[in-house]
């Protein structure tokens, strides 16, 4: 079963957040701007947003939009790898796979 699209869209922007691709301070593109894009309902994208918002993720200022909130949570970092690492397995990478690309990623190949 498919996840409801507002949580498809908080995982999304969560994402974009954690990996950087969003900077504490940065401007989220608006509420009407993702639901034009992704062609869903404002309400299902504020629904997802109001989930970044809880989890402390963005701030929302009203009449202006809603703002990456300067954070460093590493068990939230965490839990997304472990998230991602786990889908990679179900997909069939194997362990040695990942390990290659996590030493081409950090800059230790020796083999």
């Amino acid at each position: 079963m498919n996840k409801p699209l507002f949580e498809q869209i908080y995982e999304t922007y969560k994402k974009y957040i954690l990996l950087g691709i969003y900077k504490p301070g940065d401007k989220l593109p608006s509420v009407r701007e993702v639901g034009e894009k992704m062609g869903v309902n404002p309400h299902t994208v504020n629904r997802g947003f109001l989930m970044l918002e809880e989890e402390g993720l963005v701030e929302t200022i009203f009449k202006k939009g809603s703002f990456v909130r300067a954070t460093n949570n590493k068990k939230s970092i965490i839990t997304e790898l472990v998230k991602d690492l786990n889908n990679y397995k179900l997909k069939g990478i194997s362990k040695d796979e990942i390990l290659k690309v996590l030493k081409k990623v950090y800059g230790d190949n020796n083999d």
